[in-house]
C-alpha cells in the first residue's frame, strides 16, 4: 500500500526541496501550482521541456521531483486555505538574486517617473519616499483598501496607480524567471519592443543577431532596424531621412531639386517635409527614454561629465559592434534625447545636418552635449557668435581678455558657483570650432590677422581665374597653394558669405568678384534680388516677360520659374497683378500702379478663341483688337500674348499666331 502525502503548493515545496527559482517560476507561470498538478503533468507528457522558459536544467530538476513524489498517494489538505497573497509576493521577492533585485528596483524607478505628478505625489505621501522593492507587497495587497481613501487621489489617479501596480506584478514575474543578466536584459528589451511597436520575431532576431547582450542593449542597432524597416517613419520619410539628413558616415549632400524630382514633388514641398521630420525627431525617438538606462550599452561614455564627448574611436566602436553606419552627429542627437533631463544640445544642428550657411553668425562644425544646469544660465551660442565676429574682422594688433571675465558677458543669470565648470565647457567648444586655446594665465587671445586673411587668398584665386568658381573649386586651389589656411570648404563658405568684395550666384555656392558687375555682363545675388533691383529702376510694374528678358542677361531660366520663385518669397517685397505683372509692394497704392489693378484676370481663352477664328493673325493685330476692347495698352497686350506663346497656349508660324489646339487638329 502506497504512503499518503498531503498536497502542498510548489512554493512550499521549493523551501523544503530547495527547488530553483527558475523551476518554480516555470510551474507557477503555467498554473502548475501544487505537487499534485505537477506530477499529473509529468505522467501525461513525460517532460517539461516544452513549457516556456524551461531549460534542460529545470526540466531535469522537475522530473526528479516528480519521480520522487509519484510513488505517494497525494491527498488534499483537510482544511485547504489558499496561500496568502502577501506570502506569495514575499516568496517571489525573497528568492530573487541580488542582481535581479537591482534590475527590478531600476525598472520600478523608471516606471515611477512616468506617472503623472498627481499620482506620484499620492505614492510619495503614502510611503514617505520614492517607490522601492519592499513596497511592492503593500501596493499589491492594499491597493483596493487603503489607496482609494487617500486624500486628493481622484478616480483618474486611482486607475493610473492600479495600472502601475499591475505592471509591477508583471515585472516581478518577468525578472524572477531569469537567472543571468543577459537573459533578463533580452527578455525585458524584447517585451518592451513588442509592447511599443508590436514587432515580429524576425525583427527581434535581426536586432539580436551577432550581438552579445552581456554588454547591454544595442541602442543604435535597434534604431537602425526600426528605421530601415519603416517602423519609425513611413516609406517616403524613411528615404528622406536616410538621404537628406547628415547622420550617416557615407552621407552625400543631395539638393532639394534632386530629391524633389525623385518624389515628383516641388523643392518647397520637400523642404517642408524635411523640416517637419526634423522638428519631430525628439518625439519620434522619445521611446528610448523608457528603456532601463542601466541596461543600455553606452560604450563607456561618461554621462556625469560637464559635457559629453564622442570621439572618432567611439564612433568606430559603436558602428563595428552594432553593424551600423552612424556618424557623430547622430550619436550625439540620440544621447541628447536619452539624457534630455541632464544635458542640452548646443550648436546649430539644423544648419549642420542640412548643410545650410548661416550668413549672420557662426557656421558650426559639430554639436555639443552640455549639462542642462550650465546651458540654462549661460548662452554658449552667443559666445561662439561673438568670437566668430571678432575673428572675421581685421585685427591690427593682438588683444586679450581674462577668459572667465569675458564669459560673464554671456551669462543669462548670476553664475559664480558654475563659472569654473562653464569655462571648461566653453574652452572645449572654442577649441573645436576655432582651434582657440586659453593660455596658461587663463587669457583668451585674439591675434593679429592683417597680414593676409583667408578671404584675401580667395580674392587672389578669383582674380587669377577671371571667372566665377564654386566654393569647392576655390578651396581646392587655396588648399593646394597654401595648406592649412582653412580647414574645409564649409569653413571657407562662411568667409565668402560675409565679405563685401565678393558676390554670390543664387544658392549654388558659386562666388565672383564684386568689381565684375561693373561691366554689366555679370551680376551676383539670387534671382529675387536681381528682379528687385530691376523693379526699383522702373516706376511701374513690369510684365514677367520683360522681367525674364532682364534676368536672362545674367542667368539662364524661364518666366514660369521666375514667377514661382517670386511667389514663394516670404519677405513681402513683391506684389502681383493679373496677367503676370509684378511690382514692388511698397508702391502698391501709388498712382502709377492704379492702372494695373484693372487688368482682367481671365484673357487667355478669349485671346485663343479670337486667334482660332482668325486662322492666323499678326501679334500686333490681335493686340490692337483686345486693347480697344478692354482699355489696355497695346504693348502690354503684346507681352501677354508672348507669355501665352511661351506657355504653349499659342504658337507662332511665319509671323502669324495660331491656337495650339487648332495646330494639333491639323
Amino acid at each position: 500500500m502506497r504512503m499518503e502525502f498531503v498536497n502542498i503548493s510548489m512554493a512550499e515545496l521549493s523551501r523544503t526541496e530547495g527547488l530553483s527559482p527558475r523551476s518554480l517560476n516555470v510551474c507557477e507561470n503555467h498554473d502548475l501550482n501544487d505537487i499534485e498538478t505537477v506530477v499529473k503533468y509529468y505522467q501525461d507528457y513525460g517532460t517539461f521541456i516544452k513549457l516556456r522558459n524551461c531549460g534542460a536544467k529545470s526540466n531535469l530538476e522537475l522530473i526528479n521531483i516528480c519521480k520522487k513524489y509519484e510513488a505517494f498517494v497525494i491527498v488534499p489538505k483537510s482544511k485547504f486555505v489558499e496561500e496568502n497573497p502577501i506570502n506569495q509576493i514575499e516568496n517571489k521577492i525573497d528568492i530573487l538574486t541580488i542582481r535581479q533585485k537591482i534590475i527590478l528596483n531600476n525598472l520600478l524607478e523608471n516606471r515611477f517617473k512616468e506617472l503623472s505628478v498627481r499620482s506620484s505625489n499620492v505614492l510619495l505621501k503614502y510611503f514617505g519616499h520614492n517607490i522601492r522593492l519592499r513596497d511592492i507587497k503593500t501596493l499589491i495587497t492594499e491597493q483596493e483598501t487603503e489607496l482609494k481613501y487617500l486624500k486628493n487621489i481622484g478616480e483618474k489617479s486611482f486607475d493610473e496607480i492600479k495600472s502601475f501596480i499591475k505592471s509591477t506584478e508583471e515585472l516581478l514575474d518577468l525578472v524572477s524567471i531569469f537567472e543571468t543578466d543577459s537573459e533578463i536584459i533580452i527578455e525585458l528589451f524584447n517585451t518592451f519592443l513588442l509592447k511599443e511597436f508590436k514587432l515580429s520575431n524576425s525583427y527581434l532576431a535581426e536586432i539580436g543577431s551577432n550581438y552579445d547582450f552581456i554588454n547591454g542593449i544595442p541602442l543604435f542597432k535597434t534604431l537602425m532596424v526600426l528605421i530601415e524597416n519603416e517602423i519609425l517613419f513611413d516609406h517616403n520619410k524613411t528615404i528622406l531621412f536616410k538621404f537628406f539628413f547628415n547622420y550617416y558616415l557615407d552621407y552625400e549632400q543631395n539638393t532639394l531639386a534632386a530629391i524633389g524630382k525623385s518624389f515628383d514633388l516641388t523643392k518647397e514641398r520637400i523642404r517642408q517635409i524635411r523640416k517637419k521630420i526634423f522638428e519631430k525627431l525628439e518625439c519620434t525617438f522619445s521611446f528610448i527614454r523608457r528603456l532601463d538606462f542601466d541596461t543600455i550599452n553606452l560604450y563607456g561614455i561618461d554621462c556625469t561629465n560637464n559635457y559629453i564627448e564622442i570621439d572618432v574611436e567611439q564612433v568606430v566602436e559603436i558602428n563595428k559592434n552594432e553593424g551600423t553606419n552612424y556618424n557623430q552627429l547622430f550619436i550625439i542627437k540620440i544621447l541628447s534625447i536619452l539624457l534630455s533631463k541632464q544635458y542640452e544640445l548646443i550648436g546649430a544642428e539644423e544648419d549642420i545636418i542640412f548643410n545650410k550657411n548661416n550668413r549672420l553668425g557662426h557656421n558650426w562644425s559639430k554639436t555639443y552635449l552640455v549639462k542642462l544646469e550650465y546651458s540654462q544660465v549661460f548662452d554658449f551660442e552667443r559666445l561662439v557668435n561673438d568670437v566668430e565676429k571678432r575673428l572675421s574682422i581685421r585685427i591690427e594688433e593682438d588683444y586679450s581678455f581674462h577668459f572667465q571675465a569675458y564669459l560673464l558677458d554671456f551669462q543669462i543669470c548670476e553664475l559664480p558657483e558654475y563659472l569654473e565648470n562653464i569655462s571648461q565647457v566653453a574652452e572645449y567648444i572654442l577649441f573645436n570650432e576655432f582651434e582657440l586655446r586659453i593660455d596658461i594665465n587663463d587669457y583668451i587671445i585674439f591675434k593679429r590677422n592683417t597680414k593676409k586673411q583667408v578671404i584675401d587668398y580667395v580674392i587672389d584665386v578669383l582674380k587669377e581665374s577671371n571667372r566665377p568658381l564654386t566654393v569647392y573649386e576655390i578651396f581646392d586651389i587655396v588648399n593646394k597653394q597654401n595648406p592649412s589656411i582653412t580647414k574645409s570648404a564649409e569653413a571657407l563658405r562662411g568667409s565668402c558669405q560675409r565679405d563685401m568684395n565678393l558676390i554670390y550666384f543664387g544658392r549654388s555656392s558659386t562666388y565672383g568678384l564684386k568689381v565684375w558687375e561693373k561691366n554689366n555682363e555679370i551680376k551676383g545675388g539670387t534671382i529675387r534680388s536681381i528682379v528687385e533691383e530691376y523693379l526699383r529702376l522702373e516706376k511701374s510694374p513690369k510684365h514677367i516677360v520683360e522681367i525674364t528678358d532682364y534676368v536672362n542677361n545674367y542667368r539662364n531660366t524661364n518666366a514660369r520659374n521666375i514667377l514661382t520663385n517670386l511667389r514663394v518669397d516670404e519677405s513681402g517685397i513683391f506684389t502681383f497683378f493679373n496677367q503676370s505683372f509684378v511690382g514692388l509692394a511698397e508702391h502698391r497704392n501709388s498712382k502709377e500702379y492704379a492702372y494695373y489693378e484693372n487688368i482682367p484676370k481671365f484673357l487667355g481663352k478669349d485671346i485663343a478663341a479670337e486667334v482660332r477664328s482668325a486662322k492666323g493673325i499678326l501679334v500686333k493685330d490681335i493686340a490692337k483688337i483686345f486693347s480697344s476692347r478692354i482699355s489696355i495698352q497695346e504693348s502690354h497686350m503684346e507681352l501677354i500674348i508672348r507669355n501665352l506663346i511661351n506657355d504653349n497656349f499659342l504658337y507662332l508660324d511665319n509671323n502669324l499666331i495660331y491656337a495650339t489646339n487648332e495646330y494639333k487638329r491639323n
